[in-house]
């Protein structure tokens, strides 16, 4: 893709002309998902439906696309959550889940959208993927002030 104006992402129209482009070029009949977007290099194109046109939803509603999203509910699913973390976290071989900033990066908005919503937070929900918190947890602190503990 070319270089952009700063902002250019901003302009709705814009977003959408180059989102038809996207559909037109590579044959799809509807917008693809996030991750692929990415893969095929239009990450600033995900980015900008993500952070100024109202997310996947919404974007594919102004294009006319309606009937393409996951059933009502599906990011509420606690084992679905839990089992596409796993997927993201073998796609890209990472031994942990990563942060908010490289899941959104990397065009999984829902996940980091579902854990924070739905699933109690990064930390607990790394946690429920059995994965282990090097840093002291809020609670643990918490009791040391309430036991009259110094912190180190």
């Amino acid at each position: 893709m070319r270089k952009t104006k700063y902002n250019q992402w901003k302009d709705l129209d814009y977003a959408l002309q180059q989102a038809r482009k996207v559909i037109k070029r590579y044959g799809f009949e509807n917008l693809p998902y996030s991750d692929k977007l990415v893969e095929l290099g239009y990450s600033s194109l995900s980015h900008a439906i993500g952070r100024y046109h109202g997310g996947f939803l919404n974007f594919r509603r102004l294009l006319g696309q309606t009937d393409i999203n996951k059933k009502s509910g599906t990011w509420k699913d606690l084992e679905y959550a839990l089992d596409y973390a796993r997927e993201v976290k073998r796609k890209y071989r990472f031994e942990k889940l990563p942060h908010l900033k490289k899941l959104l990066e990397l065009g999984h908005s829902s996940l980091s959208l579902a854990i924070s919503k739905y699933h109690g937070g990064f930390p607990h929900f790394r946690e429920l993927l059995g994965e282990k918190n090097n840093q002291n947890s809020t609670i643990s602190l918490l009791e040391k002030v309430l036991q009259g503990d110094k912190l180190a």
